[in-house]
């Protein structure tokens, strides 16, 4: 399940729940556009690019740090 939702179960119901320490498994989200939409796309696409490119995904992802995030990123294309 994704961390958000394990840290609220364990938090709410207590020794019922363990995360574990390893993972044992991984999810890759995306972003959907209405088919023939490039040019959202392409812009999306070109602000996530420099986003990655000029640290600022890193930076946010820090913000998340307990989740996880930074070491789950996609850092290559």
């Amino acid at each position: 399940m994704d961390i958000g939702v394990a840290k609220y179960q364990v938090n709410k119901h207590g020794d019922a729940y363990k995360i574990l320490d390893q993972e044992i498994s991984s999810e890759q989200y995306g972003v959907g556009f209405k088919k023939g939409n490039d040019d959202l796309k392409d812009k999306v696409q070109a602000t996530l690019d420099e986003m990655q490119k000029d640290g600022t995904i890193a930076k946010i992802a820090e913000n998340y740090a307990e989740f996880g995030v930074p070491g789950s990123l996609i850092t290559e294309n």
